[in-house]
């Protein structure tokens, strides 16, 4: 393969042209619902050999969402190029750490070395403005596209956000890039609308791609009593210490996602009802995690009944936490801002088949009517907490319905589609902007 990018490498990777994904499941059924697109010919002239940019085996929401794709979809060659950064369990074979991740402008030389080294004919780039720069975004794009690659782009954010001495980061900035992508996947109507103002729907088909519920028939699989963890166990004690109902949030602890008024919620919850809280917030590694992490424990401490708030801080496997949040009345995401598109953690309450209490973001429009809205002050969360303790917040059949149509297998099924017809020079069908 001949081109701009090729004329860059001096010394390749010595690894193989082509490794296919192993060990991951690999499940599409043979009743995928009648509103999938068919638009792929029976014969394929040439094959897909996709290439993922993403972080992969890290403590990360995208990570996660990009491993549950790669288990969806049936594509099997797959190559996934991930951050150099060490991951919390040991690689698979078909993994390669080749760029740096942190939002500066570093160069991304290795990545494209890896990616013609590969003979990638197909790259799906997973993009959050925390990863690299937007001009080194635009610059791999440009690249890819020249040495006549298929390149897919899945923003989790599209709002232009500000970094400390720097200028504010936005996609307006590189719309001339964006334009040459085979198709920009986005989570929600309003990004859908940024790209619509930035011109980019009469030059790329744009697919929305909800940040979507696990398969139904994943959820609520783990017996309740088989944790992996021995913290889980321990958590599980607590919870089984009392008969009152147990109000629970899920996610990373950060200023943002609201835990501070979600305590305080609960206390003037307390003066009605006997509710306990259990707050599953991993620590993250940015700062002001640890020091949100000091506060809180000062503040539950000083609580009348510091015994009924649990706070944990260390990180659960998947499973653990979905099994505690089962046991729980219901899951809430008091989140007061967020810049983010969608939201990784509110699938874990959805995976224990509970609906989930949600403050009213955007960051939750994809989820529709299948979560409980709240505002944002602690009096007004105190309000709905104590109805849903009152009538519940198991699924109804509608969300049944709504999780089925948006299961990880239907939407990897409509990504196949898309990078399928792109080999075949046809565009997928574009949404029309709401």
């Amino acid at each position: 393969m001949a081109g701009p990018i090729s004329k860059l490498i001096e010394t390749p990777h010595a690894l193989p042209h082509s490794i296919a994904k192993n060990n991951i499941p690999n499940h599409i059924p043979n009743n995928v619902p009648n509103n999938i697109p068919s638009n792929i010919p029976n014969k394929k002239p040439q094959k897909l050999s996709l290439g993922l940019v993403t972080t992969w085996n890290t403590r990360c929401g995208i990570a996660e969402y990009s491993q549950s794709y790669v288990a969806h979809m049936s594509t099997e060659d797959i190559r996934v190029y991930a951050p150099y950064e060490s991951p919390d369990i040991l690689d698979e074979g078909f993994v390669a750490r080749c760029w740096r991740s942190g939002g500066r402008n570093y160069a991304l030389q290795p990545l494209l070395d890896q990616i013609i080294h590969d003979r990638r004919n197909t790259i799906w780039i997973q993009y959050n403005y925390s990863f690299f720069s937007l001009p080194a975004l635009a610059q791999l794009i440009e690249a890819l596209v020249a040495e006549g690659i298929n390149v897919f782009l899945s923003l989790h954010a599209t709002e232009a956000v500000s970094f400390p001495n720097s200028h504010p980061a936005s996609l307006g900035q590189i719309t001339g890039s964006l334009a040459k992508l085979s198709s920009i996947f986005v989570h929600s109507v309003a990004d859908l609308n940024r790209l619509k103002q930035l011109g980019l729907e009469n030059n790329t088909s744009v697919m929305m791609l909800p940040f979507d519920c696990p398969n139904l028939q994943d959820a609520g699989n783990s017996p309740k009593n088989a944790f992996v963890s021995q913290k889980a166990k321990d958590i599980k004690a607590w919870l089984a210490s009392s008969d009152s109902p147990v109000v629970a949030t899920f996610g990373f602890l950060l200023p943002h996602k609201g835990v501070a008024e979600l305590i305080d919620a609960c206390q003037i919850l307390r003066r009605s009802k006997p509710a306990r809280l259990l707050l599953l917030t991993a620590q993250h590694p940015a700062p002001a995690s640890a020091q949100l992490e000091a506060a809180l424990s000062t503040r539950i401490a000083a609580l009348p009944s510091p015994d009924e708030v649990l706070l944990v801080t260390e990180y659960l496997p998947t499973d653990d936490v979905i099994a505690l949040l089962a046991d729980t009345c219901a899951v809430i995401y008091p989140y007061q801002r967020s810049q983010e598109s969608a939201s990784a953690a509110v699938k874990m309450a959805i995976t224990a088949a509970r609906r989930p209490l949600v403050t009213d973001l955007p960051i939750f429009d994809d989820l529709g009517e299948l979560a409980i809205r709240t505002g944002f002050t602690s009096e007004d969360i105190a309000t709905v907490l104590a109805e849903v303790i009152e009538t519940g917040c198991e699924l109804r059949p509608e969300d049944i319905e709504f999780i089925s149509d948006n299961s990880w297998t239907v939407q990897a099924t409509k990504v196949d589609n898309a990078l399928c017809s792109a080999l075949l020079g046809k565009k997928g069908e574009k949404l029309r902007f709401l």
